[in-house]
This record gives C-alpha cells, sequence and structure tokens, in this order.
C-alpha cells in the first residue's frame, strides 16, 4: 500500500474519530478518484463514516463523492448507509448498487423515510398521524443496529405526527408516541439535540408540563457547553415567530418551530418561561 493511501486513510480514521490531522483530505478535486475507490475498496465501512462526516460540513460537495461511488462497483455490505447519506445530502433519484435489499425491512424503512423526507417535507404531512404509526411499526421491525442507522426514520415519523396536529387521546396513538420518545431518550448523543426535540414534540402534543420538565432538566445539565448566549435582536424575533405567533388555543403550528435548527441558550431559557404559562393557563 502506498504511502499516500495510508495517509488518506489515517485522514479518515481521524476524522470519524474526531481527532485532528495534518493528512489530505481524499474528498478534494485535486485526489484522483482511482484512490478513493481504493480506500472505499479497503476501508469500506470507514470510507461510508468519513462521507457522511463530510456530509455534515460540505453537504454540497460531497454530492459529487456520493455519485461517484456507484462507479466503484464495490460489493457494499450495507449499501442503505449510502441512501441514507443521499437523503440527508438532498439527492432524491439517488439509489444505491441494491435497492431492494435482502431484509425486506430494510427496505421498507429506507421507502418510507422518502416518503417522508421527499414528498411532504418539510411542514405539510397530510396523513400524520397514518405516518407516524407506519414510520414505528416498520421501525419496530428492524434489529437493534438497523435502528440506529434508521433514527431518522424515527425522527420524522415524530415531526408528521407532530404537524398533524394529533392528541394522546388515542391509546394506539398514546403507545407509539411512548415508544418513540423512548427511542429518542435512549439514543446515544452528547449534544443536546434530541433533548430539545423533544420538547417541541411534547409541547405539540399538548404535554405542556412534561415539555417544561424536559427543558429544565435539559437546560440544568449544562446547555451552555453546547449552546452560545446571543443579543436578544437576534433570539427575540426568533422566539416571537416560533412560540408566540399562531397559536390555536394551546395547540400550536408546527411548522413554525426550529426543530433541529441551532438556537441560542438564552432563547431556550424563555421558551421554558412560555411553557410554564402554558402549564398554567392549562391548569386553570
Amino acid at each position: 500500500m502506498s504511502d499516500n493511501l495510508l495517509e488518506y486513510a489515517n485522514y479518515l480514521l481521524c476524522t470519524v474519530a474526531g481527532v485532528s490531522t495534518d493528512e489530505e483530505n481524499p474528498f478534494d478535486p485535486k485526489v484522483p478518484k482511482g484512490v478513493r475507490k481504493t480506500l472505499a475498496t479497503l476501508f469500506q465501512q470507514l470510507y461510508i463514516d468519513g462521507l457522511a462526516l463530510n456530509a455534515l460540513k460540505e453537504p454540497h460537495d460531497t454530492k459529487r463523492y456520493l455519485l461517484e461511488t456507484l462507479d466503484f462497483q464495490v460489493k457494499w455490505e450495507r449499501p442503505w448507509l449510502l441512501d441514507l447519506i443521499a437523503i440527508e445530502i438532498k439527492i432524491p433519484d439517488f439509489s444505491s448498487n441494491q435497492t431492494m435489499f435482502e431484509n425486506k425491512n430494510i427496505t421498507l424503512a429506507l421507502e418510507h423515510l422518502k416518503q417522508l423526507y421527499y414528498n411532504n417535507h418539510p411542514h405539510d404531512w397530510q396523513d400524520g398521524e397514518l405516518n407516524f404509526k407506519k414510520g414505528l411499526d416498520i421501525f419496530q421491525k428492524l434489529g437493534e443496529d438497523e435502528k440506529q442507522e434508521f433514527l431518522s426514520l424515527a425522527v420524522y415519523s415524530g415531526l408528521a405526527l407532530a404537524h398533524s396536529k394529533s392528541s394522546l387521546e388515542n391509546q394506539e396513538v398514546k403507545q407509539k408516541y411512548d415508544f418513540f420518545v423512548e427511542t429518542i431518550e435512549y439514543s446515544p448523543t452528547m449534544s443536546p439535540d434530541y433533548s430539545l426535540f423533544l420538547v417541541q414534540m411534547d409541547a405539540c402534543m399538548g404535554n405542556f408540563a412534561l415539555a417544561h420538565t424536559r427543558l429544565l432538566n435539559t437546560l440544568a445539565v449544562g446547555l451552555e457547553y453546547f449552546l452560545s448566549e446571543a443579543p436578544s435582536i437576534i433570539w427575540a424575533p426568533q422566539l416571537t415567530h416560533e412560540w408566540i405567533e399562531n397559536w390555536d388555543g394551546l395547540r400550536k403550528d408546527a411548522s413554525k418551530l426550529p426543530w433541529f435548527q441551532p438556537r441560542s441558550i438564552n432563547y431556550w431559557r424563555e421558551v421554558s418561561i412560555i411553557l410554564q404559562s402554558l402549564v398554567l393557563e392549562k391548569g386553570a
């Protein structure tokens, strides 16, 4: 193996491990396509992980590198991972070398995720409750490793439910919602994104007390390590548009919420005050 190839492999390894390196990034126009093909052949999972991380930082540039994987003629052990990256960087017509997977549940999971993401994304799921139930049913049939890979299916199923203006009075929905919350809560992550996501989900479902408690707990465990303060000229208009405007009684327009868009810590402190007032109003 050439020294250059080892350097590129080391870059991928360090990137996936979260360690900085001076080695050259193989996802660069100056690097020959053949180098990436060799890396993908020899270090398949490492290459996919590196591609996924590069997609987070450079989603537009990563499109060309994902599309070229279709020319590599690599027998991918888990080709659906390429399809999942394609969804995240918005390549709707992408299809990995193996479109119908041996595990039919993976095929169903990918098809439903694409439907949620492309057909109705971002705000208007017409049959949100139905899509939620279907998405969770498919998700529950996956293996444990596959559930981690398809966590986005659970997330977008939850978003479909939030936009449907459903309630938890339906016991079937309530049961599935509890499973959905447990799935997100126990997903491995160091960032507060999923906790803040569940705060918004609980609020959309009318669980203002639970949303308030969850947000207070999230604020109490060191949110300042992940989120910074921001001047009110930035967060106040966001808060007004996303939480104060367009309330319909105790329910709001879910499409206004930030979901996974970054917001400052003082923004979320103000949200906790709003949720507390809604708890008091609902209890009145």
